[in-house]
């Protein structure tokens, strides 16, 4: 009897693993399509300073120490990072390295793993065709969060704006965009995600260094958890440039942004930035 018991429960273990292993799979054939479908071949043209002759002073200073004359224009950008990641405000810091995609206003793949050992989550966050979902695994394989709906999509269209600083080339005069000037050391830049438009304010040095992004991005982290336009933001440092691209390659970023209520809850290095 208990080798027939034992029998049965290795089965039911064979077909639950079976089973993590399918839904597994298929959110990796999704999150690869939508990766696949980003991967746009550059818009054309290369930059020259006249494109930004018309632009508020900040604005213009950004794009002239952020893209080098002549460089072609890329639609998207793969970035490689590592860096640490938290859930709530009193919760550890956890390890964590990922890969992204950004092309906007069509949307982003953050492919990411997090923590160590039993307590190791990977997966991906992503938006695209004004759809947005974020599914995660706990050792790869357990369910661990999978949400989406019409909340999730806005919060992404927000991220995707809120991160073209990573890609100047989106933010140029012609791609869609508007620029008003907020002070001699900032600029907030209108930008059309699906459905949404997203004001992103980047403050700069005197160089023309980015040094801080903020905008109002869709999100629950209230009082009562209900969804609502909520500061978020971030401080840039470090430089790099890649490919005709300087970009800050270090962020410190989160909820409440500005404000005394402030939820830091992700910092991370870029390592590598390729543009396309």
């Amino acid at each position: 009897m208990a080798v027939k018991i034992l029998v049965s429960f290795g089965a039911l273990l064979m077909i639950i693993l079976f089973a993590l292993l399918v839904l597994r799979a298929g959110d990796e054939r999704k999150v690869e399509r939508v990766w696949r479908s980003l991967e746009t071949p550059s818009i054309g043209g290369r930059f020259s300073p006249e494109m930004v002759s018309n632009l508020p002073a900040p604005a213009k200073r950004y794009f002239l120490h952020a893209i080098k004359r002549g460089t072609p224009l890329a639609s998207s950008v793969i970035l490689r990072m590592k860096g640490s990641i938290r859930l709530k405000p009193d919760a550890a810091w956890m390890p964590m390295q990922a890969r992204q995609i950004l092309s906007p206003p069509r949307g982003f793949v953050w492919r990411a793993s997090a923590g160590s050992g039993l307590l190791r989550i990977s997966g991906a966050d992503y938006y695209f065709d004004d759809a947005g979902a974020i599914r995660f695994h706990l050792w790869g394989l357990v369910p661990a969060v999978k949400v989406t709906g019409p909340d999730i999509a806005r919060s992404a269209a927000g991220r995707t704006a809120g991160e073209t600083f990573w890609i100047p080339s989106a933010l140029l005069p012609g791609q869609g965009v508007n620029w008003e000037e907020v002070d001699e050391s900032s600029a907030r830049v209108a930008v059309k995600v699906g459905s949404e438009t997203v004001r992103v304010k980047i403050s700069v040095d005197r160089e023309g260094a980015c040094h801080s992004v903020s905008f109002q991005r869709w999100g629950d982290r209230t009082q009562d958890g209900r969804f609502a336009y909520i500061p978020f933001g971030g401080d840039l440092s470090e430089e790099r440039t890649f490919g005709g691209y300087t970009i800050p390659t270090t962020i410190s970023g989160g909820w409440w942004y500005g404000t005394e209520h402030y939820f830091e809850f992700f910092r991370a290095r870029v390592e590598n930035a390729e543009f396309m």
